[in-house]
């Protein structure tokens, strides 16, 4: 698995084909593909985002997407969350991944 970042260091090398090869290919919140396809490939895998409230809906939504909320919001908001990301991020329940905040708080 490889997960592209949205930095511009990102965009130094064209890597693209190379990035493209890999089957597993994540990549964060609002990240674009469009334009860059020669420097970050244009596969996608699996969508990371935190649900926060800048996050765009996204046209082509990649065939998995995990959520990654910080553990401190889950314990306050997990409910309406669970009500929240589908409409925010026009999903339904079963296209997306909300990591538990028990592994929140081991991850962090």
């Amino acid at each position: 698995m490889l997960i592209i970042a949205n930095g511009p260091s990102a965009l130094k090398e064209k890597l693209g084909d190379r990035i493209d090869q890999f089957n597993a290919i994540g990549r964060i919140n609002n990240y674009t593909t469009n334009n860059f396809e020669k420097f970050i490939g244009s596969k996608t895998n699996i969508w990371f985002n935190g649900a926060n409230q800048r996050l765009k809906t996204r046209q082509r939504i990649p065939k998995k997407t995990i959520i990654l909320v910080p553990y401190e919001i889950l314990c306050r908001k997990e409910s309406i969350l669970s009500e929240k990301i589908p409409k925010k991020l026009n999903l339904n329940k079963k296209q997306y991944t909300l990591v538990k905040k028990e592994k929140m708080k081991e991850y962090e």
